[in-house]
């Protein structure tokens, strides 16, 4: 038999799990507020009884109930798997399978989150179990939210006045002005949905990645990984480390060795997995087999595995 030598490798004894986390409070509630504002819109027109009034608001009914169906979808898809039981049934299954955060650990983790707003030693505890949860911030999501509330204070304004000033409505010039603000309002109901599907879709997008096993740096950028991996390495124990060198200048190589699993509830959840190698250091080989010629008869051995790791000399400590 033949050894050939292929590289050095390093075993994963451990791992740290770091959960990111961003706050969908805001994206929930717009939604619930721009149904009301289309269903405001919708009443208003047909008070007006002019035709073209209501395709508008007809049409931004179409939209928003897309946008309502998949939200549900974001938030049943997983646990639709539930129900065949063969999945949240054997929840390591799902979790090994699919890169899908089940629905216990979903739940677990929400409270681990209000505890934590409540009281900022309890991270303490976390970390003795090697998990750490931290609030990502991203800029699209910011912006989003700062667009959605500049658009609702004059849209509370003018629900507020068409309330009260509809019924007022006694001549044609009058219900001219009124079919103007409406058709403004639609423009900003429309813009409104817009902004929404743009987070919708980066949502899905963002699930779509982790099921293929890909985490998206837009959500958790480098710098940020890299600030949370400096303080849980100053953690970790002797003998461990991350698995790159250099954290900075190897955290694209770090990004493909994380394993991360998602769900999406009242928050977006990512649930990090950084592998923890210890400092044994292995030779990988390739066995070969050389046939042997016995007499008239050649004999080659079977191998009962086509690579081998060996360390011929553990490190003391």
């Amino acid at each position: 038999m033949y050894f050939d030598e292929i590289a050095k490798v390093q075993v994963i004894h451990d791992e740290w799990i770091v959960l990111v986390y961003y706050n969908l409070t805001n994206y929930w509630q717009t939604t619930e507020k721009v149904q009301r504002f289309v269903d405001h819109l919708s009443k208003q027109c047909g008070r007006l009884g002019v035709g073209y009034c209501s395709q508008v608001t007809d049409h931004l009914q179409h939209e928003i109930k897309m946008i309502s169906e998949n939200n549900m979808m974001l938030l049943t898809d997983h646990s639709s798997r539930k129900k065949r039981g063969y999945i949240n049934g054997v929840g390591s299954l799902a979790r090994t399978l699919f890169g899908v955060l089940d629905q216990n650990f979903a739940d677990k983790y929400a409270e681990d989150i209000q505890k934590l707003q409540m009281n900022d030693d309890y991270q303490v505890e976390l970390m003795r179990n090697q998990t750490l949860i931290i609030e990502a911030e991203n800029s699209l999501i910011k912006s989003h939210e700062k667009f959605i509330n500049s658009q609702f204070q004059t849209i509370n304004k003018y629900i507020n006045e068409t309330e009260s000033d509809f019924s007022k409505i006694e001549n044609r010039l009058l219900q001219l002005a009124v079919m103007n603000e409406l058709n403004a309002e639609s423009l900003t109901a429309n813009l409104l949905i817009a902004d929404l599907k743009q987070q919708q879709e980066m949502l899905t997008n963002a699930l779509t990645d982790v099921l293929r096993g890909h985490l998206d740096m837009r959500l958790f950028t480098p710098s940020q990984l890299i600030d949370q991996l400096s303080h849980i390495s100053s953690t970790l124990q002797k003998r461990l480390s991350f698995p790159v060198k250099d954290l900075r200048k190897d955290i694209n190589n770090l990004y493909k060795l994380i394993y991360v699993k998602a769900r999406i509830t009242n928050y977006m959840l990512f649930e990090l997995h950084i592998p923890l190698i210890s400092d044994d250091e292995y030779v990988l080989y390739r066995t070969i087999p050389v046939p042997m010629k016995i007499g008239q008869s050649q004999l080659t051995i079977r191998r009962s595995m086509d690579y081998i790791a060996t360390n011929f000399v553990k490190t003391l400590t």
